[in-house]
């Protein structure tokens, strides 16, 4: 699919619904001010890393949070049979507040 990125406005091509940057640097661009006050970004594992040993590493499985929001989705949904209805859920919630 072709997607948008938030960042820099260009077209992208991705497998992944939740992909919003087309590059690292549109990421840490995005995320700048977070790091700058000392937030801490982690990987998450959109289909959970126990059961999904061929997507482990694949980056299209992946998305990032600041450490707090990894926490607290990880609070909600557990450590097992995380999955992208889970992430859609979640990042909704978050547009609401």
């Amino acid at each position: 699919m072709i997607k948008k990125c938030k960042q820099c406005n260009k077209d992208f091509e991705t497998n992944n619904i939740n992909a919003k940057y087309c590059c690292r640097e549109c990421l840490y661009k995005t995320f700048q001010k977070c790091l700058e006050r000392g937030l801490e970004l982690n990987a998450h594992h959109v289909e959970n890393f126990a059961d999904n040993k061929n997507l482990r590493f694949n980056i299209a499985n992946g998305t990032t949070f600041c450490r707090e929001c990894h926490y607290r989705f990880h609070k909600i949904y557990g450590f097992n049979n995380n999955n992208n209805l889970q992430l859609k859920e979640f990042l909704a919630v978050g547009e609401e507040e």
